[in-house]
């Protein structure tokens, strides 16, 4: 019998360097906790770009950690993206430990910047600990990993390294962690898709803070498409912001949606997709949206070939291998060839349903007796 879930503690940072994906995607399993009656509580640090209020919105308690006085300097013990901390792991365990209020039933860790040794420091304050993680690049102590990425035969494998037999693996699409608005505007999406009988409306997004500027590289290959409506979401945070701004302004065609909150509608009314790849490759496949897809960051390849292989999107290549051109030939695919287009939706309403935070609510309370 499931056992109850009553106190929960998510470790996760947010800032231009690291994008806002792991705070939306703790949002999102902490909102699913609530609803079955957990107390969540946040620590975040306070960095460059950080999202704090999108906590504090969804009136979750939010403990921000001090801004590092100094950039940090990384030792050869340190994992890959230990600079995210902005301070060492020691620091970063003490400080999180000055400001917790007692034991918790879950800690829930998403940072590719801790490891083993931060987590076996947070074991007497947490009867369980599961940890979100795609890199496998580091050793990690905990009960239950997260994967919204690869599926368990793919990438299974790759965590054997980097974690004890006995955790529990959510791996794969079935636990991606969406939020619900996702789910619900899914049939809706469908219906408009199944009325055209070409693309209309195109959306153009690359999480909250495209770093690396694809979406301003998207709407210069869109710019003479003036037959279609096309919708922009960034964050106003974003360092590429001024460039999208001038463009959005530039083309009567485009709307801009700075610091959007319903992405998933925005979705909805869409009929073709350009952007990254990470968890929003499953928040358009779960509202059926084709997209043509860019890898943004080195984790993001293996991911998005394996969605391409399932038809739900055209894989273009890397950031720094996609230009204006190759954009501008795919869009004109998509109006050339219907057909393929309308299987692409069918393909991605297949491959992601959407309800992977609740099954991560069900693996916890399984572990809770």
């Amino acid at each position: 019998m499931p056992g109850s879930v009553k106190k929960v503690l998510f470790r996760v940072d947010s800032a231009t360097m690291i994008g806002a994906g792991h705070v939306m995607r703790c949002l999102t399993l902490a909102e699913a906790l609530r609803a079955e009656g957990a107390d969540c509580r946040f620590i975040c640090r306070d960095l460059p770009g950080a999202i704090q209020d999108k906590v504090r919105d969804a009136r979750f308690d939010l403990t921000v950690l001090p801004a590092p006085a100094t950039d940090y300097s990384a030792t050869t013990d340190d994992p890959a993206h230990a600079p995210w901390l902005g301070v060492s792991w020691q620091d970063d365990l003490t400080q999180t430990k000055a400001v917790i209020d007692g034991p918790v039933d879950w800690l829930v860790v998403d940072h590719y910047g801790i490891d083993v040794r931060w987590h076996k420091g947070m074991r007497a304050h947490a009867s369980r600990i599961a940890v979100i993680d795609e890199l496998a690049d580091r050793p990690l102590d905990c009960d239950v990993l997260v994967c919204q990425s690869l599926p368990h035969q793919m990438i299974s494998a790759q965590f054997d390294q980097c974690l004890s037999e006995n955790v529990v693996r959510n791996i794969g699409p079935d636990y991606a962690l969406l939020r619900p608005e996702f789910v619900s505007v899914r049939d809706r999406a469908v219906a408009r898709r199944n009325l055209l009988a070409v693309p209309q409306r195109v959306f153009v997004a690359n999480g909250y803070m495209d770093a690396g500027g694809l979406v301003p590289l998207a709407l210069k290959a869109l710019r003479d498409f003036t037959d279609l409506a096309v919708d922009v979401a960034i964050g106003s945070v974003s360092p590429v912001i001024a460039e999208v701004r001038a463009l959005a302004n530039a083309l009567p065609h485009v709307s801009l949606y700075e610091d959007a909150s319903d992405m998933a509608g925005l979705m909805a009314q869409a009929d073709l997709a350009i952007g990254g790849g990470g968890v929003s490759s499953f928040e358009r496949a779960t509202v059926g949206l084709p997209t043509l897809a860019v890898s943004v960051a080195d984790n993001q390849t293996d991911l998005l070939r394996f969605v391409a292989a399932h038809g739900a999107v055209s894989f273009l290549g890397t950031l720094d291998e996609v230009t204006t051109k190759v954009i501008r030939l795919a869009v004109q695919g998509m109006l050339d060839d219907p057909a393929h287009w309308q299987q692409m939706a069918s393909d991605s309403l297949a491959l992601c349903d959407g309800q992977g935070a609740a099954r991560v609510v069900e693996t916890m309370q399984g572990l809770s007796v």
